[in-house]
């Protein structure tokens, strides 16, 4: 459990305070000096305001212009036996201009004082995925805590479609859908303790988080049991990418036949759209990476070094065992 804080006296020049909805646009043309995006005004309302958990935003001034902003993305885990709201760090950056002023640094420690804590409505943990960068400059001014590098798998795709077996096919239908409907609840309840820390998956997250996001296409495929109807797993996948791209996968903990079919079909579909090799992220212990790994995938490094990294503001957040449980894809992410 660490309380960030900063000695750095105030300064009439500079100001720090939460984003107000007149600030959107300045902060949209900085999102796009800085990392050479746009960022909607649609996009920027689905990410901050589309979910009733608040609005995670510092921003930072230096004689009145916008220099600095650090968001949050709020996110309802399962923890434990229990339930949690915490942060992912998203769209940290600085104006080039205004870099000398180290407003970018005040604004960092005073988003982390401001929304991370044990009162509500503060969140016990604000984790993220930096870059080399980002990760070190945390790790010496926040006591961010580096958990792990991403774990990265990725297989091989067939010269060919194949078909998945004719037993697979008989006992379960493989749906191509648009949303989830609460079939999708119900997976997630017979499933949920196998991860002891993950994002609850249930229809409204994965609905605004896939179905309605408003930039990004994806491809949701599941495998309904043909007796009863009920979904045994599901993926999400990106296919506008060079490689293939498995965005989110959730298995069945028992079906082995429908991770099989599923992941055959996933196969396929890549391959019909040209592409040679698959990857994912998903954490090494998970239920997820031991079907992937079963199913001949492999664990590779990731090419951008990215690391899952966090600050814990509880002691009931504690890092080491977050470090062990919490499941991640790259749907967890704010680069998919």
């Amino acid at each position: 459990m660490v309380q960030v804080t900063t000695t750095a006296a105030a300064s009439p020049q500079n100001e720090i305070r939460q984003l107000d909805l007149s600030d959107r646009e300045a902060a949209l043309d900085m999102f796009r000096l800085v990392f050479g995006q746009t960022k909607t005004l649609e996009h920027w309302h689905w990410e901050f305001e589309a979910r009733p958990l608040g609005r995670h935003i510092m921003l930072g001034f230096h004689q009145g212009n916008l220099a600095a902003q650090c968001a949050g993305l709020p996110l309802l885990l399962r923890h434990g036996n229990g339930r949690a709201k915490v942060l992912q760090g998203v769209d940290f950056m600085s104006h080039p201009k205004y870099r000398a002023s180290r407003i970018f640094l005040k604004t960092v420690k005073s988003f982390f004082n401001t929304f991370g804590g044990v009162s509500a409505p503060q969140v016990p943990m604000i984790f993220g995925f930096p870059g080399t960068r980002h990760r070190l400059l945390g790790e010496k001014v926040l006591e961010y805590q580096t958990l792990a590098a991403v774990h990265c798998l990725q297989a091989p795709l067939p010269d060919k479609v194949k078909s998945a077996p004719l037993g697979d096919r008989v006992r379960g239908r493989l749906e191509a859908v648009k949303r989830w409907d609460d079939r999708a609840d119900g997976l997630w309840t017979r499933c949920e303790t196998a991860y002891p820390m993950a994002v609850i998956r249930d229809s409204q997250y994965l609905n605004w988080r896939y179905a309605e996001h408003p930039v990004r296409s994806y491809e949701i495929l599941q495998v309904a049991n043909r007796l009863g109807g009920r979904i045994e797993c599901w993926a999400v996948l990106d296919l506008s990418m060079e490689r293939g791209i498995l965005v989110d996968f959730f298995p069945s903990l028992s079906a082995r036949w429908a991770n099989r079919f599923l992941l055959t079909e996933i196969g396929n579909l890549f391959c019909r759209e040209g592409k040679t090799v698959m990857e994912t992220w998903c954490h090494p212990r998970s239920p997820a990476c031991a079907v992937l790994l079963e199913a001949g995938w492999s664990a590779v490094p990731q090419r951008d070094e990215l690391h899952l990294g966090a600050v814990s503001f509880s002691t009931d957040m504690d890092l080491n065992w977050v470090k062990d449980h919490f499941y991640y894809t790259l749907g967890d992410t704010d680069v998919a």
